[in-house]
């Protein structure tokens, strides 16, 4: 499943598929009507290439709201100054997220947006660490040995 992804960078508030998300959230987290349980686990192959992903996983709201939206920092007020992504429109009963941008080892934070009838209410705040990506992978063979070869010089003839 492909993701959306808007980040907040000017002032202002962002539309994504016609439903206003607040620029920063500065709105109380956890309480009646948020996304409770949130848990992530992380993953790196490096057979697959260079980029880790994330199983993020919650227990919907109850009530379950008319949709959710997942946002993610690195940034500890990254959610009160606006400098985090958002995901798109996530369906009011989905539980869980495969998120591919992981910002290495960094410390992410992530909550659960949830609509309900009277606006976006946020979950707690959860967070992770990203996993140790290898992003060069070197093949060093070892330098063979200096070999001196054993050619005797031929004699000049006299």
């Amino acid at each position: 499943m492909g993701l959306s992804w808007i980040g907040f960078i000017s002032l202002g508030v962002a539309f994504c598929q016609g439903v206003e998300v607040p620029k920063r959230l500065t709105m109380p987290s956890g309480g009646p009507g948020t996304a409770t349980n949130l848990a992530a686990t992380a993953d790196y192959d490096p057979a697959q290439g260079t980029n880790a992903t994330v199983k993020l996983q919650w227990v919907c709201a109850v009530p379950p709201g008319l949709e959710q939206r997942m946002v993610i920092t690195i940034f500890k007020d990254g959610f009160e100054r606006g400098a985090f992504d958002v995901s798109g429109p996530l369906r009011s009963n989905q539980t869980s997220l495969v998120w591919d941008k992981a910002k290495g080892q960094a410390i992410h934070h992530w909550k659960v947006l949830t609509l309900q009838p009277t606006g976006w209410v946020a979950s707690a705040t959860a967070t992770f660490e990203g996993p140790l990506l290898i992003r060069d992978r070197v093949n060093k063979s070892p330098k063979p040995p200096n070999l001196k070869t054993n050619n005797p010089q031929k004699e000049s003839p006299q």
